[in-house]
C-alpha cells in the first residue's frame, strides 16, 4: 500500500509514512487501469488487494499532497476512489466494489460548489472534472 513521502518542498504538509485514500486510490487505479487492459493476473490481484486495504478509510484526505496538508479532506483523491473502485467492479463484477463507488461518489457532494452567473439566475454546479472524465461504466 502507498504511504505519503514528502519531497524537499512538501515536507511541512504532512508525517512521512502517513497512509490517507489518495495515497493509496491512485495506486490502485493506475494497477487497476494496467491490469484491466491488459488482464495480467498478478496485478489484477495486488489492485483488488489494494482496493480491499482502502476499506478502513471513511474521509477523502492526501488526493493532492503536493499543495495541501495530507490530512485535510478534498475531493481529488474521491474522483480517484470512484475510478479505482469501478474499475475492481468492472473486473471482478463483484457489487460490494461497485457499492464502494457509490459512497465515495457521495462522499465528493460537499466539494460540489453552486453560483449563479450574470447571464442565468438559475444555480450552476461547478463540474468537478476528475470525477467526469475518469468514471466511466
Amino acid at each position: 500500500m502507498s504511504e505519503w513521502e514528502p519531497s524537499s518542498t512538501t515536507r511541512d504538509l504532512g508525517i512521512p509514512g502517513e497512509r490517507k485514500l489518495g495515497t493509496t486510490s491512485d495506486v490502485a487505479a493506475i494497477v487497476l487501469t494496467y491490469a484491466r487492459i491488459t488482464g495480467d493476473r498478478a496485478m489484477i490481484s495486488a489492485g483488488i488487494k489494494t482496493l480491499n486495504s482502502m476499506e478502513v478509510f471513511k474521509v477523502p484526505r492526501a488526493g493532492q499532497t503536493w499543495e495541501v496538508l495530507v490530512r485535510t479532506p478534498e475531493i481529488f483523491s474521491d474522483a480517484e476512489a470512484v475510478y479505482a473502485y469501478v474499475l475492481g467492479y468492472q473486473i471482478t463484477g463483484n457489487l460490494t466494489y461497485l457499492a464502494e463507488a457509490d459512497y465515495w461518489a457521495e462522499a465528493g457532494l460537499p466539494f460540489v460548489y453552486m453560483w449563479k452567473t450574470e447571464y442565468n439566475e438559475t444555480p450552476h454546479a461547478l463540474r468537478y472534472y476528475p470525477l467526469l472524465w475518469r468514471v466511466r461504466l
